[in-house]
């Protein structure tokens, strides 16, 4: 998930907002923070502190703390029923850097997984070397798929979830009564009702909502649910997943 959706995401503009900045973007150049700073939506140290707060995006197969073995095989399943050829569809796919995919294809050269083919070009596209499984590859990514059918995003380690929870945990964020009744603005609800769930919401609990068919329990989950600005960010190259 790019900038953008994460600005949405935390309330501080809106996607019309983002939808301006990038024309504004195409017409002057420069990066999408440039723009929502210089039409006034943000300023420069709000987007700062944004991306200070984002996770950083790993360079080399240890920084993504996850095993060589595990990624390599990842990488192989999807060269075998993808028909992957090139490092930049791998590192698109996966959601890694192109310098992590780069390191995984040397490493899979080296135990002569893959090997390769020629450069492939097209118009207004950089050249770029192609590569294919060898025989030895064919096999070790079949005897991975037998193992497990996914491809697809890298997964990020167990530690760097925790940390990352624990940093954006909603227990961070208190929801102010005001908050609350601006998020319930558009529904009669009774003042005894926001007394009892105020409490509810600031304790990180799990909330238990019952009551007859009909009576708004999904709607008051749904309104629960947005009324914190925290969003949980993974990143393992330029997009940013967000939970």
């Amino acid at each position: 998930m790019n900038i953008g959706s994460v600005l949405v995401a935390k309330g501080l503009v809106s996607a019309q907002d983002i939808d301006r900045a990038i024309s504004h973007q195409r017409a002057t150049g420069g990066r999408i923070g440039d723009s929502i700073v210089a039409l006034g939506m943000l300023t420069k140290e709000q987007i700062d502190e944004l991306l200070t707060d984002a996770p950083q995006v790993p360079t080399t197969v240890a920084g993504t703390g996850i095993e060589l073995v595990l990624l390599l095989e990842l990488a192989v399943k999807g060269m075998y029923t993808e028909n992957i050829e090139t490092a930049s569809q791998l590192a698109r796919v996966m959601k890694l850097s192109n310098t992590v995919v780069d390191q995984l294809l040397k490493a899979a050269t080296d135990r002569k997984l893959v090997e390769t083919l020629a450069s492939s070009s097209g118009v207004n596209a950089r050249s770029e070397i192609r590569v294919t499984l060898t025989r030895a590859g064919r096999e070790w990514a079949a005897d991975a798929l037998s193992r497990g059918q996914y491809f697809g995003p890298a997964p990020v380690s167990l530690k760097d979830y925790q940390d990352r929870i624990q940093l954006q945990r909603i227990t961070n964020e208190v929801v102010s009564r005001e908050k609350l009744v601006a998020a319930f603005s558009g529904f009669v609800i009774p003042d005894r009702f926001l007394n009892r769930l105020g409490p509810a919401v600031n304790s990180g609990n799990a909330i238990l909502i019952y009551g007859p068919a009909g009576n708004g329990k999904t709607t008051i989950a749904e309104i629960v649910g947005k009324v914190f600005d925290t969003s949980t960010c993974f990143r393992n190259s330029d997009p940013v997943v967000m939970a």
